[in-house]
């Protein structure tokens, strides 16, 4: 059986391949770039999978396990992933360092390929065919959350099924002996997915396509909020600096602007995080998104919907402050101008 460190290997190498082409196909002078929707949509895609996802996926895992635990484990007392600190704590002494860094790494690097590769690629593509934009004008903070929360939206439903297979992955993983999880939520049952891959190829076996699109309301209202606020807070932190503090391009405000817009995410995005994780770890319990919501606030309270924040700041924060800086550098190498400018 292919491991998730041999699928990630596979993955990363195709993925750099296809990266490596564009690059190398430099676009003549004054002359757009061929293939540009796809070197905006891929670029993005690839550089929040493999200098975000893939370097803060520990962040992640963390989350989604204390979020699925508040499910499976009603008692409070009987919890053992408690806090943002105590998870990492539990998991790194349980399963060893690798098991954190690696819980559904692949599913999650395929995801954000495609699930990023719309929400950030397509905005400028959205800003210019919906409100006509062109290069150095500005929309305003409205128009750009409304681009914003079209390419998140979009791009949200169609991964959904990529976004399943994630969760699972992470919500089942564990220390694994003879086959047999002795670590995690899971713990005494039998290994079922094995890899990103095999992970995709077994979900849809055992119920074809329709039950893939489970709770993809939740994960759509997460990424059109959270989309929606990240990107018009990108856009405009970098209109706003280089227009009144004679900012200029480079990876200082990158990262300034990044900080910005991942506080934002974080914060518009996590009730419905909180909901989509819930929904999609044990979505038998539920008669649907709605229906999880209500129990959720009824038997824990309002401040259950922000439960898991500090980790999921922690990790979009991070993830933006390396990822964008590089990403927008790349986009200089692909011949596709700065992003949002």
């Amino acid at each position: 059986m292919l491991t998730e460190a041999r699928a990630l290997a596979i993955l990363f190498g195709s993925s750099s391949a296809v990266l490596a082409g564009l690059i190398f196909d430099t676009p003549k002078p004054n002359e757009p770039p061929r293939w540009q929707s796809f070197r905006e949509i891929f670029s993005s895609g690839y550089c929040t999978a493999f200098f975000g996802t893939a370097i803060f996926n520990w962040t992640d895992s963390a989350k989604v396990r204390m979020q699925a635990e508040s499910l499976l484990v009603p008692d409070v007392a009987q919890r053992s992933y408690t806090s943002f600190p105590s998870a990492l704590r539990t998991i790194v002494t349980q399963e060893g360092a690798w098991s954190l860094l690696s819980a559904g790494i692949v599913s999650a690097c395929y995801r954000d390929i495609l699930y990023s590769g719309i929400r950030y690629g397509a905005y400028p593509i959205v800003k210019r065919v919906v409100f006509s934009y062109a290069d150095g004008n500005d929309l305003g903070v409205g128009k750009k959350m409304i681009c914003g929360a079209i390419t998140g939206g979009v791009g949200s439903f169609i991964a959904n099924p990529t976004d399943i297979v994630k969760m699972r992955m992470q919500s089942q993983a564990g220390r694994i002996v003879d086959g047999v999880y002795q670590t995690g939520l899971y713990k005494g049952q039998a290994v079922k997915y094995h890899n990103g891959f095999q992970a995709f190829a077994e979900i849809y076996r055992e119920g074809g396509i329709r039950p893939m699109y489970g709770g993809w309301q939740a994960t759509t209202l997460r990424a059109a909020m959270g989309t929606g606020a990240q990107l018009a807070a990108y856009d405009h932190t970098k209109f706003m600096c280089k227009t009144h503090l004679n900012a200029k391009e480079g990876p200082l405000l990158h990262m300034f602007a990044s900080l910005v817009a991942g506080l934002i995410f974080a914060t518009a995005a996590a009730p419905a995080d909180v909901i989509k994780a819930r929904y999609m770890s044990e979505p038998t319990k539920f008669s649907g998104v709605g229906d999880c919501l209500v129990q959720l606030v009824k038997q824990e309270g309002p401040l259950a919907l922000f439960r898991g924040w500090t980790p999921s700041a922690v990790r979009i924060c991070s993830l933006f402050i390396i990822m964008t800086p590089i990403y927008e550098q790349i986009r200089q190498k692909l011949g596709l101008g700065w992003f949002a400018s």
